[in-house]
Formats: structure tokens, C-alpha cells, sequence
């Protein structure tokens, strides 16, 4: 997360599941009881396996890290109406 905004980048987070007899859903199956449904949601799955402490801190981090960006952006140039510029004559 810090490199991408390091480039600029915003980051987003995704949570998953893992869903059975796909590579990744079989890579969890030492981590979890893919037979019970309750694995299968993708709230659940991080929060059990990372804990509700870690998952939190991940997501301030995101969400601090995505103002920072904002907060460096240029922000936007006023345009003068028709006929108030300086170059009007």
C-alpha cells in the first residue's frame, strides 16, 4: 500500500473468501473448514484469520494513505467568466 502511494496511486482494499475447488480456495483449505458455509463469506473469512484488530489497522491505513493523496492533489484552477479575463478587451 505504501509504494503505490508513494506513486500516486489510491489503493483499494478487497476482502475475500476462499472458494472451494478453485487454486486459492484449495491453498486455504489447511487454514479453514471450506465444508462450512460460514467460510464462504468474505467478511467473516479476514476478520477470523487476521483478526478484527489487524483488519482495522489495514484499513485506516488505506483510508489515511488515500487522504494523503487527495490532500497533495492540485486542486482545480477558478476560470474567469466570458468577458472578466485579463485578456479581454
Amino acid at each position: 500500500m505504501r509504494f503505490a502511494n508513494e506513486l500516486g496511486i489510491r489503493v483499494m482494499l478487497a476482502e475475500f473468501s476462499p472458494i472451494p475447488k478453485t487454486p486459492d480456495g484449495e491453498a486455504c483449505r489447511g487454514l479453514v473448514d471450506l465444508d462450512e458455509p460460514l467460510w464462504h463469506n468474505k467478511t467473516v473469512f479476514p476478520y477470523v484469520l487476521l483478526g478484527a484488530d489487524r483488519v482495522r489497522r489495514l484499513k485506516e491505513l488505506q483510508h489515511d494513505l488515500n487522504r494523503s493523496i487527495e490532500s497533495a492533489a492540485p486542486q482545480p484552477t477558478r476560470l474567469a467568466a466570458p468577458g472578466q479575463g485579463a485578456f479581454t478587451s
